[in-house]
């Protein structure tokens, strides 16, 4: 009888397999790529992207993820989803403890590549996202819709950057505009 992998075994194995496949060079970058699929990781999210080349270093696509976006800080807000110590444009409510989580999202692409280490999404996005503070018992519905730009850094097959939501944030009838900083997804990327 052989014994099971431990969860943390299971873990690294995995991980492995991941970063294995990172690194060798597909068909698609030997002949030029025709597009790419991606697949962006973070602590509790993923997101899955098709984009096709649309010009030299150029591409044009859709994402659509469920989850993620758990570390991360409402730069600019007003009254509603403001977070203590950062900006907000009205007063805020009297309650603390903001948090915001995305549940999931859809969005529209275009990437640009400067370099084989450095590119850069902007794109429009959707999302759901669970909001609470202080006050509530259990997460409410809010949503957002707007614009985000989301630099990458990295190798050839992985990078990893931040993400910059800029549009309104919405729980209940009076949306807000938000400035949100989702601080680090980690991106594979696989060409065609």
């Amino acid at each position: 009888m052989t014994p099971g992998l431990t969860l943390e075994a299971r873990s690294r194995l995995i991980g492995a397999v991941l970063i294995l496949g990172a690194s060798m060079p597909s068909r698609g970058e030997a002949q030029g790529r025709r597009g790419e699929f991606t697949l962006d990781l973070n602590l509790v999210g993923l997101t899955a992207g098709v984009a096709g080349v649309v010009g030299p270093d150029v591409l044009v696509g859709v994402e659509a993820g469920l989850g993620g976006d758990a570390l991360n800080v409402m730069l600019l807000s007003g009254r509603h989803f403001s977070q203590g110590g950062w900006l907000s444009y009205e007063t805020r409510d009297e309650y603390g403890g903001e948090r915001l989580w995305e549940y999931a999202h859809a969005s529209l692409v275009v990437r640009r590549r400067f370099s084989p280490s450095f590119q850069l999404d902007a794109g429009v996005r959707i999302a759901g996202y669970a909001h609470w503070d202080d006050s509530d018992d259990e997460p409410g519905d809010a949503s957002f819709g707007g614009i985000y730009l989301a630099p990458m850094w990295g190798g050839r097959r992985f990078k990893v950057g931040p993400r910059l939501l800029i549009g309104s944030f919405s729980e209940g009838p009076r949306p807000e505009l938000g400035v949100f900083l989702s601080i680090a997804t980690g991106r594979l990327t696989f060409g065609w």
